[in-house]
């Protein structure tokens, strides 16, 4: 929550995240619609927008659960993603989180994306943190696509977003501080 500028300051790569996904080292995914959800826990757990708070975190007081059809294995959350909050009004757009939970099935719904790291060289809660940092400083204010009650970032605009990427070790020493 107290998170600023000053804890990403050294001499390190900043590196676009469409970078590191073409390079393999993260995937980015954005999640599916379904129009049906219940309260009653039929079905998987959908995340939403909702469910990441102001703080970066995630919270679970209010599951929503959906039926699909579709093959929900590639939407499948796991340990270490981050979730970031695509689509909302233009205040809340760009909402992070890292999914730090174990053995927790959930999804996303189409106005969250994953983000996945896939190297070892790469802590997720570095994303996280990075990303939300951008979105209390207004960043994604300012280049959200704003529709009719809501603003969005897509795919694209979020693959142009550069992240620090300290040495894994300096990873660590920051998320421990954090």
């Amino acid at each position: 929550a107290g998170i600023d500028d000053s804890i990403f300051e050294g001499d390190w790569e900043w590196v676009e995240l469409g970078s590191l996904e073409k390079n393999g080292d993260i995937l980015l995914k954005n999640g599916f619609a379904c129009g049906d959800n219940n309260t009653e826990g039929k079905g998987i757990p959908q995340l939403r927008p909702m469910n990441i708070s102001e703080f970066g975190e995630i919270n679970l007081d209010q599951i929503k659960y959906i039926v699909t059809e579709k093959n929900i294995g590639e939407y499948l959350i796991k340990t270490g993603d981050v979730i970031f909050n695509n689509t909302n009004s233009k205040e809340l757009v760009g909402k992070t989180a890292f999914w730090k939970f174990v053995n927790l099935n959930f999804v996303v719904s189409n106005h969250m994306t994953i983000i996945r790291p896939l190297s070892k060289e790469i802590n997720g809660q570095i994303i996280a943190a990075y990303l939300h940092l951008l979105w209390k400083k207004g960043y994604f204010l300012k280049s959200a696509h704003i529709h009719v009650n809501q603003a969005s970032i897509n795919l694209d605009t979020l693959r142009l977003i550069k992240i620090p990427l300290p040495p894994i070790e300096k990873q660590q020493e920051i998320v421990d501080f954090l």
